[in-house]
């Protein structure tokens, strides 16, 4: 879609538009455009960079649901599945009071 009434954009906006436009890849680094105007500029390359790498670095938790939910599946299918009712109770009783306060 392209919007050819330049009244109905901010200047800011138009000039960023522009530029991108001009440029034909928004991926590239080089300041150029509203950058160049002093306008802010955000590169996020980096920062995605960073996140990537500490992702990496950060110790993953083990994957433990899959094994829990097999096992409650095989005790459902052979009945012998045991509810703690007295545990249901309470935490239905701590929802009830926490929106039933006064």
């Amino acid at each position: 879609m392209k919007i050819t009434n330049n009244q109905l954009l901010p200047p800011l906006v138009q000039s960023t538009a522009e530029s991108i436009a001009k440029k034909g890849d928004s991926s590239s680094n080089t300041t150029t455009g509203a950058a160049a105007s002093g306008a802010d500029r955000v590169n996020l390359s980096r920062s995605r960079e960073k996140v990537e790498k500490l992702k990496t670095l950060m110790p993953q938790p083990p994957d433990s649901s899959g094994e829990k939910v097999s096992q409650i599946r095989q005790q459902l299918s052979d009945g012998s599945y045991q509810v703690a009712s007295e545990a249901v109770a309470g935490k239905m009783l701590d929802n009830w009071r926490a929106f039933n306060v006064r």
